[in-house]
């Protein structure tokens, strides 16, 4: 899989497969504090963009956060 938002674990998918929204600002939250808002809150990016928050969406613990 390539680096780009497309397999970044910070995407928002949307209907369009070639449209996403940063997500980011959202994941930097904990699970407890998070309030998902309108899509349009969130930056629109290609899905072969990439940037140098990109994160690998193979890594679970970036979505789901330590559970302790």
């Amino acid at each position: 899989m390539g680096i780009n938002c497309q397999t970044c674990t910070y995407c928002l998918k949307t209907e369009s497969p070639v449209m996403f929204r940063c997500g980011f600002e959202y994941f930097q939250k904990p699970p407890s504090e998070r309030r998902p808002e309108r899509l349009d809150h969130y930056p629109q990016v290609d899905a072969l963009g990439t940037c140098a928050k990109w994160a690998d969406e193979v890594n679970p613990l970036l979505r789901q956060g330590v559970e302790s």
